[in-house]
């Protein structure tokens, strides 16, 4: 899913992708060209509002950009060239800035052993062309706050990049400890967030391999950081997989990237931990939790798991203080389910809505 405002916010369920403006109270369904390909898979979605939206599809022989300027009326597709990923793809992601200003990253297949790096390509025409920005970046899943300035997650999530070239080139960056007194916090980063920014002032939170989570806060652009430790232990990620194959179950994970960490402004984040939603409204410095009416354990993104290739999300997404939505996982007789919730106060009481058609999970992956 995808919150883009007040009440408005795109769905993929298993038979495609839905868009609400009216908070899931009525759903038109968009088929963008790759939708009637039975071999096709959605491996990204970007939508600016309701009407201008970016879909990253895989089909048999290549992998196309579909966009759409009327939400989903009628759709434009570009091929991006098949000589970049000799080999085939792994996932890809999609973000756009504005109505122009896009990127796709594309992981193509690895050999085993091998660190998984992106093919980056940009966009200033709103998908119509896009160009080789880096055909060997360390960045996997980036999120850009300006035309030249960008910042990107490494294989497994645990390692923060900056571009300022517009994913020419890419910067590792190093995050402090938290300093002081405090919970313990040791071990290498196992997952990151990606930083949302106001203007200069941006956080992201950082969860270890021991101990608990930290925010990480910036005034500067990200230049500098600062870590303060949260009250609660971060979610735990998915298992990385050595090899094609391998990798053990994980029923009450979210993968690497899906962290349900919700900025709504400078001050105000929320974070699902442990069955609890935990809320600050001073930037970090204290922080209060509820129970919610649920029993579900994890927020988490289920579907790249059971068979579509979509990439890190934000499962915990708000359009105001009390109007948010989560996506929860459970188990059911035919095994990981996803399920969308909605909340109207602010996340002590969440209703399950029911998809716009078909049942979850999706399969028929052709992965």
């Amino acid at each position: 899913m995808g919150v883009v405002g007040p009440g408005q916010l795109w769905v993929l369920d298993g038979d495609g992708l839905f868009l609400s403006g009216n908070g899931g109270g009525r759903w038109e369904r968009v088929a963008p060209p790759s939708a009637g390909d039975p071999l096709a898979d959605y491996m990204a979605i970007d939508f600016l509002g309701l009407r201008h939206g970016w879909v990253v599809a895989s089909r048999e022989n290549s992998l196309q950009v579909d966009r759409t300027a009327d939400g989903g009326s009628t759709w434009q597709s570009v091929s991006l060239p098949a000589s970049l990923f000799p080999s085939g793809w792994n996932s890809a992601e999609v973000s756009f800035i504005d109505r122009s200003d896009g990127w796709v990253l594309v992981q193509p297949y690895t050999p085993t052993g091998q660190p998984q790096r992106s093919v980056v390509l940009s966009s200033t025409d709103g998908g119509a062309h896009w160009a080789v920005a880096d055909r060997n970046a360390p960045a996997i899943d980036a999120a850009f706050s300006s035309p030249a300035v960008g910042w990107g997650l490494g294989a497994g999530g645990g390692s923060l990049y900056r571009t300022t070239d517009g994913g020419v080139s890419w910067e590792p960056v190093t995050l402090p400890r938290p300093s002081g007194g405090g919970a313990s916090v040791s071990g290498r980063w196992s997952s990151l967030t990606l930083p949302v920014f106001a203007g200069q002032d941006g956080v992201l939170l950082a969860v270890p391999s021991a101990g608990n989570a930290v925010t990480e806060r910036t005034t500067d652009g990200g230049r500098t950081w600062s870590g303060q430790t949260a009250p609660f232990a971060g979610e735990p990620a998915y298992p990385q997989l050595a090899s094609p194959g391998e990798g053990s179950a994980c029923a009450d994970c979210v993968a690497a990237g899906d962290e349900p960490f919700a900025v709504l402004s400078r001050v105000l984040w929320r974070y699902w931990a442990g069955g609890r939603l935990y809320t600050t409204t001073d930037a970090g410095r204290s922080w209060s939790s509820v129970q919610p009416n649920l029993s579900f354990a994890s927020l988490g993104t289920t579907l790249g798991r059971v068979g579509v290739d979509i990439g890190p999300s934000d499962p915990l997404q708000y359009s105001s203080p009390l109007a948010g939505w989560a996506l929860a996982s459970t188990q059911a007789a035919s095994g990981q389910r996803s399920v969308l919730l909605v909340t109207s106060d602010g996340g002590t009481t969440f209703t399950a809505v029911s998809p716009p058609r078909g049942p979850l999970p999706i399969s028929g992956s052709s992965g």
